[in-house]
């Protein structure tokens, strides 16, 4: 599995919750702003949240999902707990490597 495979998910995965954000709270500018600001980005070979602080003033973006993308998932795709959330995304990558590692059909 590539970094750019990881990417691909990470890009589905956002866009399926920015999906279910907006259905469910189509006027909500506010969540619809906090999605679009801890939406993931990169930060050298690693998925990180541009829109959060920097952690500790040594200039590195928080890893990506940060807590507060995590809570908006959760709210989004009616998961239980930020845990499930981050065990959705495991599964979703797990599936990635299976579908990989199985070669073309």
């Amino acid at each position: 599995m590539t970094l750019l495979d990881v990417l691909g998910l990470i890009d589905r995965f956002h866009e399926g919750v920015k999906d279910r954000l907006w259905d469910g709270y189509p006027d909500n500018a506010l969540l619809n702003e906090l999605l679009q600001l801890h939406a993931p980005g990169r930060s050298g070979n690693a998925p990180a949240c541009l829109g959060c602080d920097q952690r500790f003033g040594v200039g590195l973006p928080a890893p990506w999902p940060c807590s507060t993308y995590q809570i908006i998932a959760r709210t989004a795709l009616g998961l239980a707990s930020r845990e499930a959330v981050m065990e959705h995304l495991r599964a979703m990558l797990g599936e990635l490597a299976g579908t990989i590692s199985a070669g073309p059909a």
